[in-house]
């Protein structure tokens, strides 16, 4: 009942009302979830992650090789990405 209640009350919207709702909406998402703020904390942490190169390792390097992880998906969409800005910012 509720949620009928509410698909209504959005049905009666004028058009200028419905217009600001989505603008409305579109700026939260940009804040909270758009990829520059995303790609702007995962920079951050692998900044952090970086400057503590060293003091911790979660494998060993006795090879002096550096370990080789294929990621896919969306992590690997966003970490292309991220390589790049930080390739580009010389981290």
């Amino acid at each position: 009942m509720a949620l009928a209640a509410g698909v209504r009350e959005l049905c009666d919207l004028d058009a200028a009302a419905r217009l600001e709702m989505g603008r409305r909406g579109r700026d939260y998402f940009q804040a909270n979830f758009g990829s520059d703020m995303l790609l702007g904390r995962l920079e951050n942490w692998c900044s952090e992650l970086a400057s503590t190169r060293g003091t911790a390792s979660v494998m060993p390097r006795s090879s002096g090789a550096s370990p080789r992880v294929l990621v896919t998906g969306a992590a690997g969409f966003i970490g292309q990405h991220l390589r790049r800005v930080l390739a580009e910012r010389g981290i």
